[in-house]
C-alpha cells in the first residue's frame, strides 16, 4: 500500500494492495508446485507478479516491478526482524 502510493498508483488502498499480495503469494506458491528449476520459479514469481501489481493497482509495468521490489524489502526485514526475536526470546 505504501509503496503503490509512493510510485503513484491508482489505486493504493488496502483492499487493492491486500488483493495483489494475495494473489502473488498464490502465484509464487503455484509456480513452486509446478516448476522444479529454482531459476525459473523466480522468473515467473517476478514477472507474474509484476503482472498482477500492474493490474490491480493500477500501475505501468515499470512502476510494478518497484512496488514489488519495496514489497519484498519490507518482507525481508520482517523475516529477519521476527527471527531476531524467535532467537532473544529462546536465550539463543
Amino acid at each position: 500500500m505504501i509503496a503503490a502510493r509512493v510510485v503513484g498508483a491508482e489505486r493504493p488502498g488496502y483492499g487493492a494492495a491486500l488483493a495483489a499480495v494475495f494473489l502473488s503469494t498464490l502465484l509464487g506458491l503455484g509456480a513452486e508446485k509446478v516448476l522444479s528449476d529454482l531459476i525459473a520459479q523466480y522468473a515467473l514469481t517476478l514477472i507474474g507478479g509484476m503482472f498482477i501489481y500492474a493490474r490491480v493497482l493500477g500501475t505501468t509495468f515499470v512502476r510494478a516491478f518497484l512496488i514489488s521490489l519495496v514489497s519484498a524489502v519490507i518482507m525481508a526485514v520482517i523475516v529477519f526482524v521476527s527471527i531476531l526475536l524467535i532467537a532473544a526470546a529462546s536465550g539463543a
